[in-house]
C-alpha cells in the first residue's frame, strides 16, 4: 500500500511540474542541449542558398558563412536566450512570404562542438530554430498585439547583433553589394538571355508554362500545396524536362510565375554578357516591359556548373539589381 501511495505521490508531482512548465512559457527550454558559449556569424550574403538556409549542415559552419563571428559576452548569450525562449511563435511562422537569413547564432559546446543554431532574416521578420523549437499550442493566426511583440522581439534581436558589431544591413541588396565588395569585383557584368526574358511573365495554366520552355522533351511535373500564415495557400510547381528545370509559384489559385530556371551548361553559348553601365537599358526595360508588376523579391536564372544571375526586386515589384556570377 505505502509502494502504490508514493507511485501515486511522484505521478502527481510530474503532473504538477509538467503544468507549472506549460504556464511558464509556451515551449521547453531551447535549446535544451548542455552548451559552453555562443557565435553570432553574418552569411548567406549573395542569397544564393535558396532555401536551404540552416546555417550548420553536417555539423560544419555553412561556407557562405564570413569570418570567424563574435562571441557573445554570458549576458549577452542569457539575453539572446531570453528572447529566443519567449512567445516566438509568431517569428517562427515569419511575417512576411520571403525568408532570406543573413545572421546566424551557433551554439557550442566545451570542446568547440556544435550543438545548435538559430538563423535570423530582419529583411523577412522571422527567426527559425536548430533543432526546431516545439510549441505547446501553435497559432492559427497572429493578433495585432502579437505581432507587435514580435516586432519588439526581433528589434532586440537586431540590437545585439549591433553591439557584436556584426553589421545589420537594410536591404538584400546591401548584402549583395557587400558580397561584391568582398570578393574585389572590378566591374558587375549581366546575364540576357530571350528565353529567360520571355519566360518571366504571367501564365494562366501549367500547360501554358510548359509550352513556352524552347524544345521542351521528357517533361516531368510535380507540386505540392503549403498553407502560409494568414491562411493564404500557396502551390509549387515543379517542372523538369531535357537540360532545364523550373520552380513556379501560384497564390490563391492566381496566376503562375516562374521564380528559378536552372538551365545546363548547353545554354551557356546562348549568353550575352553586358556592362553594368548598360544593364538597365538592355536588361531592365526589356522585362519591365512584359512585365509591370513582378509578385516576387526575386527570380533566378542559374547556368549549372559555369554561370548564373539573379535579379532582384524592390518593395514596389521593380527590378532592383541584376547580378552575375562565374562558377568556373
Amino acid at each position: 500500500m505505502k509502494k502504490n501511495t508514493s507511485m501515486l505521490v511522484i505521478g502527481l508531482l510530474m503532473c504538477m511540474t509538467s503544468l507549472t512548465a506549460q504556464k511558464k512559457g509556451v515551449a521547453p527550454t531551447w535549446p535544451g542541449v548542455p552548451y559552453s558559449y555562443v557565435k553570432v556569424y553574418l552569411y548567406n550574403l549573395d542569397n544564393q542558398l535558396m532555401g536551404r538556409y540552416q546555417p550548420v549542415k553536417n555539423g560544419k559552419l555553412d561556407p557562405t558563412v564570413v569570418g570567424k563571428g563574435q562571441r557573445l559576452t554570458e549576458p549577452q548569450a542569457k539575453e539572446l536566450l531570453d528572447i529566443l525562449n519567449g512567445d516566438t511563435r509568431v517569428l517562427n511562422d515569419g511575417m512576411a512570404k520571403c525568408y532570406e537569413p543573413h545572421h546566424a547564432f551557433v551554439f557550442y559546446d566545451d570542446k568547440d562542438n556544435i550543438v545548435a543554431s538559430s538563423d535570423v532574416c530582419f529583411l523577412c521578420q522571422g527567426v527559425k530554430f536548430y533543432p526546431a523549437k516545439k510549441y505547446y499550442k501553435e497559432l492559427s493566426s497572429h493578433s495585432s498585439a502579437q505581432t507587435k511583440a514580435a516586432e519588439k522581439q526581433l528589434e532586440q534581436i537586431k540590437a545585439l547583433v549591433q553591439k557584436t558589431e556584426v553589421p545589420v544591413l537594410t536591404t538584400s541588396n546591401d548584402y549583395l553589394l557587400m558580397a561584391d565588395k568582398m570578393a574585389k569585383k572590378d566591374t558587375l557584368v549581366v546575364l540576357y538571355d530571350s528565353m529567360f526574358i520571355n519566360l518571366i511573365k504571367p501564365f494562366k495554366k501549367l500547360k501554358h508554362v510548359i509550352n513556352a520552355i524552347p524544345y521542351a522533351k521528357n517533361v516531368v511535373v510535380d507540386s505540392t500545396v503549403r498553407t502560409i500564415p494568414g491562411g493564404d495557400k500557396v502551390v509549387l510547381y515543379f517542372v523538369s524536362a531535357d537540360n532545364i528545370e523550373l520552380e513556379c509559384s501560384s497564390y490563391n489559385g492566381g496566376n503562375i510565375w516562374i521564380t528559378m530556371i536552372k538551365a545546363g551548361k548547353s545554354r551557356t553559348g546562348l549568353f550575352t554578357k553586358i556592362d553594368v553601365q548598360d544593364q538597365r537599358y538592355k536588361v531592365f526595360e526589356k522585362i519591365m516591359t512584359k512585365v509591370p508588376s513582378y509578385p516576387y523579391q526575386k527570380v533566378w536564372y542559374i547556368v549549372t556548373d559555369t554561370e548564373s544571375v539573379y535579379y532582384t526586386f524592390d518593395e514596389n515589384h521593380n527590378i532592383g539589381s541584376v547580378h552575375y556570377k562565374s562558377h568556373r
